[in-house]
């Protein structure tokens, strides 16, 4: 979902914003803004720029992405476990 280019390009901030975000997926699809914020201890401008750089419209768009990249994440999550792989073939 972040490309390299995106993320040389936020700031110390958005750098903690995008630390938070990786780490704590679950969380991050369901807070609102304050409380993502509070979170990872910035100001929701600080999420709104971050955001921006994502190529986001908003708090809102990214939360979806964020929802589509943690699905995506669970069905790679199937294949990595070698037993699973067993049984499926």
């Amino acid at each position: 979902m972040f490309s390299y280019k995106q993320i040389q390009s936020l700031n110390e901030l958005e750098m903690e914003v995008y630390n938070y975000v990786i780490l704590h997926l679950d969380e991050v699809a369901t807070v609102k803004i304050r409380d993502l914020a509070d979170q990872a201890h910035v100001s929701t401008t600080t999420i709104m720029r971050f955001c921006n750089k994502l190529d986001c419209n908003g708090y809102s768009e990214f939360k979806v992405k964020i929802k589509l990249m943690h699905k995506e994440k669970k069905k790679s999550d199937f294949f990595e476990t070698p037993q699973l792989m067993q049984e499926f073939f």
